[in-house]
């Protein structure tokens, strides 16, 4: 197999992302960029220097649409979830390049062997006021950390903690990824994101700075990332300052450091 080196799998990236944004465009789905991918279109103009990765969110509705139009469609990506995967240990789908290897070594987790992938967040409703969205929010929580510990080893960044987290990996895993990922989503999908006035992406990195009003991602706008024109909150400002603060303002030299943890090859 050719091994993938870090320019060309962020150009597998932006190919995958042009034809994700495509799809979306012909069928009327909603889709945002968000976390580090938003900054870095809002900072940088594409990708954060030392970040590799692209992340999108939608609401799960438009999740299931483009599901469906993908389905359609003979090309060289696909969803990955809970219900096409055995044992999917993950609370977000992926959209994968089937063409790809990627191999990834995380304590806890082991050697995880894939494709090269985009995270979709999804979007839920979570309620009428902030009191509302913060105790859905914190609920589902929980069951997202179920689905998260169901694929953890028992072995952690330290002996205390991985005697801490022994009973709780090994309930999880006897529950089993895919009955814990079915029971979550479930819970997730009973507000809808359209009719709710607050809205969250449970699965996020961000905790509860993920709770936003539902108006802020009632527009898009477009946005240059790299060579592409993507779409983001109009609300863009106000989505970035909560997971953020001054997102301007570019981190200390120590914390500019890659997360990049596996490797890719091609597939022979």
């Amino acid at each position: 197999m050719k091994k993938i080196e870090l320019e060309e799998l962020k150009q597998i990236e932006l190919n995958m992302m042009q034809e994700i944004n495509k799809v979306c465009q012909d069928n009327g789905i909603h889709y945002y960029m968000v976390g580090g991918t938003l900054l870095g279109a809002v900072r940088h103009k594409g990708f954060i220097p030392w970040d590799d990765d692209i992340d999108i969110a939608m609401p799960r509705k438009d999740f299931e649409k483009f599901c469906a139009a993908l389905k359609e469609k003979k090309f060289n990506y696909e969803v990955q979830f809970y219900d096409n995967v055995d044992n999917y240990g993950y609370a977000s789908p992926k959209i994968v390049d089937k063409r790809t290897v990627l191999v990834d070594y995380k304590l806890g987790f082991g050697r995880e062997e894939g494709s090269v992938f985009i995270d979709v967040f999804l979007y839920d409703g979570m309620g009428e006021n902030l009191r509302e969205a913060y105790m859905r929010y914190f609920f589902l929580k929980i069951f997202k950390k179920m689905v998260f510990l169901s694929k953890r080893n028992f072995k952690m960044e330290s002996a205390v903690k991985s005697i801490v987290f022994f009973l709780p990996c090994a309930v999880c895993k006897l529950i089993g990824a895919k009955r814990l990922n079915i029971f979550y989503n479930k819970l997730c999908a009973k507000h809808d994101f359209y009719n709710s006035e607050y809205v969250a992406c449970v699965a996020g990195r961000y905790g509860k700075r993920e709770v936003f009003k539902r108006k802020i991602f009632e527009k898009t706008i477009a946005m240059t990332f790299e060579n592409l024109s993507l779409q983001a909150p109009q609300e863009y400002k106000t989505y970035l300052t909560s997971i953020y603060g001054d997102y301007m303002k570019l981190p200390s030299k120590e914390k500019q450091v890659s997360n990049h943890t596996s490797e890719e090859w091609w597939k022979d």
